[in-house]
């Protein structure tokens, strides 16, 4: 088990980008191993309130910074993150001055890791309530839900069969499917989606309320039957084993080529 040390900041507070709620309590950062995706196979976080972004780096670097109400503020002064890993599953565990488990379902974390996407375990499991994640360069499987919030992928290439859910807008910048079938599900505002030109891939999209901007050129639509509320499409870019399922609740799917 991997175990650090928080340090405390005290004066500080504020919020970082509009995240995180309440003062700014502890900032804990850690250089990381090299391939990580040689001990673990996935990576699991679950925590209320904040973000994380992931930037394919040279960097090995995590940063997780707590915000909080002062009644937090002085059961975490002296509190410990722990890294367990379990069953090739890499899950972080906060302790307060007491040696006791903190729920982070309590907790508004912002998560800053940087490491090359090359080197990352297969997957990657995000719970989050409230907030935004950002991914850019990331290459591997996902299974994302972010409830009250947005999602931004950028030059992702996803495996598996992934899954992002978010209660806010999606935006992704898609540079390739692997053979299953992925899903992203948008619940208010929008679904952007961009795809290279070259993807052999089925596409389903569906919005509840909404119009669906199509630029990609498909070699066959299906015929769709929609009730004039909403809208949908389902065709082939070109032939392969990889689809990808979009659905919009409240607002328009946007399909362009990168």
């Amino acid at each position: 088990m991997l175990l650090a040390t928080v340090f405390f900041l005290s004066g500080c507070s504020g919020s970082n980008g509009g995240q995180l709620v309440g003062d700014v309590l502890q900032t804990f950062s850690q250089d990381l191993a090299p391939d990580l995706g040689q001990v673990v196979d996935r990576v699991e976080l679950g925590w209320e309130l904040g973000a994380f972004t992931y930037t394919d780096s040279t960097q090995r670097r995590l940063d997780i910074t707590f915000s909080g109400s002062p009644e937090q503020a002085e059961r975490l002064k002296e509190s410990t993150v722990e890294w367990g890993i379990v069953d090739r599953v890499l899950c972080l565990e906060v302790r307060d001055s007491a040696g006791e488990a903190v729920d982070t379902q309590e907790l508004s974390m912002d998560f800053k890791l940087s490491y090359p996407a090359d080197e990352l375990p297969a997957a990657l499991k995000l719970q989050l309530e409230a907030g935004q994640i950002k991914l850019s360069g990331y290459r591997g499987n996902l299974d994302v839900v972010v409830a009250d919030g947005t999602c931004s992928l950028e030059q992702v290439t996803l495996t598996g069969a992934s899954r992002v859910e978010a209660g806010g807008w999606i935006n992704a910048d898609i540079l390739g499917l692997s053979p299953g079938i992925h899903k992203l599900a948008a619940g208010f505002g929008f679904l952007e989606v961009h795809l290279p030109a070259e993807l052999a891939a089925r596409i389903i999209a569906q919005t509840e309320m909404g119009t669906i901007v199509n630029s990609l050129t498909f070699s066959y639509l299906e015929p769709t039957i929609t009730d004039g509320i909403g809208a949908a499409l389902s065709g082939w870019l070109d032939a392969g084993g990889a689809e990808l399922q979009l659905y919009c609740g409240n607002g328009d799917i946007i399909l362009r080529p990168r």
